[in-house]
């Protein structure tokens, strides 16, 4: 293979990974897919601390109206 083959060969190879580079679409799926997985962070940690922070504020509210400790 001569260097005119090359050469022609490393063009046609360029131009198609030009043209092919539709890489925009691809982006926006990957961004995403990272934000629902931070969305999906988001709801799992409020569940678990909202339902620790249910019971600390309900027994709370108890010892405030019996004005005596109601939780261990």
């Amino acid at each position: 293979m001569n260097i005119a083959d090359r050469f022609l060969a490393a063009r046609v190879w360029i131009a198609t990974r030009v043209s092919l580079r539709g890489e925009r679409g691809t982006t926006a799926v990957e961004y995403g897919i990272v934000a629902v997985c931070i969305a999906a962070v988001i709801v799992i940690a409020v569940s678990f601390l909202g339902a620790s922070t249910n019971h600390n504020l309900d027994c709370g509210g108890r010892s405030i109206a019996a004005q005596t400790p109601q939780c261990p």
